[in-house]
């Protein structure tokens, strides 16, 4: 180094280079100079015995070199628990590790006595990338990660390369031996047995290629989209968390079918880890989906027993609350609801003061108010949760961030038109039918304010809109034939309300029989 100061001035600069991003990384961990990885992202880490520490890490490497040597079952998640811990040493996969160990050590000794050196230099570039990933200095984030393999695939295929032409090498001068002894100097054995030994590694060399290639097709498929990159996923980790319950997460939006297969696979994720706060959760979301709403109380409430600091679940679970109340009061039990209702309130509201606003929190205190017959209360949340809204969509949050804005402008015109403040109603259901197109309830909304200032033809118009999105709809066909009842269209008005009895079968309605008999009455009275 002395005699060539450009070589130790470029390794002082390297040197000092690494140090500095070392110290400015970890300045940035505070009191802590390595993170504390959870069972989720390192359960190794978290063992008590050295030995196991030890033990396990060293068959990890021993999955990693089955990664490089056959780069089949690929998965993108390895965590807890698709790797077995090795605790004891009376483990069977120890002598995996040993064999390993002891190959790498021969590969090298091999290298550093026949001075091979390219044969050293593919094991640097196999081993110096890999040991920052490898938990020997210290634990990193993912037990196992493909993707830490890039690099040291590079070097693995090279050495690889290169051991197989020296064992090639030696087999032919064994065979070049072996052929000289048998048949003389001047044979052409030794030839065609090179030859065909040629032609054997040709064919064996394109058959490795064409397999690889297919399965270079097949995995890049399965990262096209994530349902399809957590199935295949699924098949190789079945008992990984974060698999399982990222699966579970995809399913749970698709449809109720999925959504119940969703359920199944989380409560395998609860099997494993009874308190993974985010499988709680996620079923709790699960039977809510599926309006199961006594079940998501309960699993939201477990998920914030859990984690105390996890107000989006103590939220979730005051939203279940309301929602459950609203059932309690549509099937007549006003006591219940209400009790419920309150539930709910005491718990959205706690929720708000700790200062989270999601707003699907506002939108659940405003239901609540609406249902309390608080109509400026309701529509104070409601606009707090438009707010929200516009913020989240600013902070470029996603669909799943944002309560779905037609619903809002619905309830928001609902809770306007209840305080008599028409004009503003009016104009929040315009608004509503700008966002949400589709959404028959504004329509129908519309229509009855309409309805309530007398101008009929508009409200007649709105309600056909409604029909024509919700033609099934015994309620929008029963209001239509009342318009037509006002407006002195008898027969009009008649095949309404009996076309409302009929959508309303095997059930009836008392209110639309009436309205249906009085017609035919009055139709009855003016053909004597």
């Amino acid at each position: 180094v002395a005699q060539h100061p450009s070589v130790a001035a470029r390794v002082a600069l390297s040197t000092a280079a690494v140090a500095g991003v070392f110290f400015a990384h970890t300045s940035l961990h505070g009191d802590q100079l390595l993170y504390q990885w959870t069972e989720l992202e390192n359960d190794i880490a978290l063992l008590p015995s050295l030995q196991a520490r030890v033990l396990s890490y060293g068959y990890v490497h021993v999955r990693y070199l089955l990664k490089l040597a056959w780069p089949f079952d690929l998965c993108y998640d390895h965590g807890f628990s698709c790797i077995p811990r090795v605790e004891s040493i009376w483990d069977q996969n120890n002598l995996l590790t040993l064999w390993l160990y002891a190959s790498l050590a021969a590969v090298v000794v091999y290298a550093i006595a026949s001075k091979h050196k390219l044969l050293l230099w593919a094991l640097a570039l196999l081993i110096v990338p890999f040991v920052p990933a490898s938990h020997v200095a210290f634990p990193v984030g993912t037990v196992l990660g493909e993707r830490l393999l890039y690099l040291p695939s590079s070097g693995f295929v090279l050495a690889s390369a290169l051991l197989l032409v020296d064992g090639l090498l030696l087999l032919t001068d064994q065979i070049q031996a072996l052929t000289s002894k048998l048949k003389g100097p001047k044979s052409g054995g030794s030839k065609v047995k090179l030859r065909g030994g040629a032609i054997v590694s040709t064919v064996v060399l394109v058959l490795m290629l064409g397999v690889h290639a297919r399965h270079s097709v097949h995995r890049s498929a399965d990262w096209t989209s994530e349902l399809r990159l957590f199935e295949s996923a699924l098949q190789v980790c079945p008992r990984s968390l974060k698999v399982l319950n990222n699966l579970a997460l995809r399913l749970l939006t698709e449809s109720p079918e999925s959504t119940r297969r969703a359920s199944l696979i989380l409560d395998e994720a609860l099997s494993i880890s009874p308190n993974f706060t985010s499988a709680l959760f996620n079923k709790g979301l699960a039977h809510h989906n599926l309006h199961e709403y006594r079940e998501s109380i309960h699993y939201f409430n477990q998920t914030a027993e859990v984690n105390p600091g996890n107000l989006k679940a103590k939220a979730s679970m005051g939203r279940a609350f309301m929602l459950l109340g609203r059932e309690y009061m549509v099937q007549g039990d006003s006591l219940s609801g209400s009790a419920l209702l309150e539930r709910a309130t005491q718990i959205i509201e706690e929720t708000m003061a700790r200062g989270f606003n999601a707003p699907f929190v506002f939108a659940a205190r405003a239901t609540i108010a609406f249902e309390q017959e608080d109509w400026s209360t309701a529509v104070s949340y409601y606009r707090q949760t438009e707010a929200a809204n516009a913020q989240r969509r600013q902070q470029g949050g996603g669909a799943a961030d944002v309560y779905p804005e037609g619903e809002v402008f619905n309830m928001l015109g609902s809770s306007l038109r209840k305080v008599g403040d028409k004009a503003a109603a009016l104009q929040v259901f315009n608004q509503g039918i700008e966002v949400a197109p589709t959404s028959f309830e504004i329509w129908a909304n519309a229509a009855a304010l309409y309805t309530d200032t007398g101008e009929l033809d508009k409200a007649l118009a709105y309600y056909s809109k409604a029909l024509a999105i919700q033609p099934n709809s015994p309620e929008l066909v029963n209001n239509i034939g009342w318009l037509y009842e006002v407006q002195g269209k008898l027969q009009d008005a008649a095949a309404s309300y009996e076309r409302a009895l009929e959508l309303l079968k095997p059930h009836s309605h008392p209110q639309i029989e009436r309205n249906l008999a009085n017609m035919l009455r009055r139709l009855r009275q003016d053909g004597e």
